[in-house]
């Protein structure tokens, strides 16, 4: 997690999803706020197989990161996937900070109809 190369870093997260094991969450957290794009992507995506033990660290980092794309699309979009009753008021919670230009482009990244 600590390599220097993003396809590294982007492969480890993968790795982790695949894994399912929430024990996961601990090591993928800092990959939420990595400087490379890519990774950032893989590691929302392996949060997105964790369920209730992502919705925290998804939920905190969105709210951070809210007004910042891709970073924000891809935060919101493991977090509709979780599928939990939390992650769906965490989601909602960070788009009531937005304006509604932001919220429009977040909003093109989920599937409504999971909000």
């Amino acid at each position: 997690m600590k390599s220097q190369r993003a396809v590294i870093r982007a492969s480890a997260a993968d790795a982790l999803g695949e894994m399912r094991d929430p024990r996961a969450v601990a090591a993928l957290t800092p990959l939420l706020r990595d400087k490379s794009d890519e990774v950032v992507l893989w590691a929302t995506l392996a949060m997105s197989k964790l369920g209730d033990a992502s919705v925290q660290a998804l939920g905190s980092t969105l709210e951070e990161e809210a007004g910042t794309l891709p970073r924000a699309g891809y935060l919101a979009d493991a977090l509709s996937k979780t599928g939990t009753p939390d992650a769906r008021k965490r989601l909602r919670r960070a788009l009531s900070l937005l304006g509604v230009d932001a919220r429009t482009r977040l909003l093109a990244f989920i599937d409504v109809q999971d909000l």
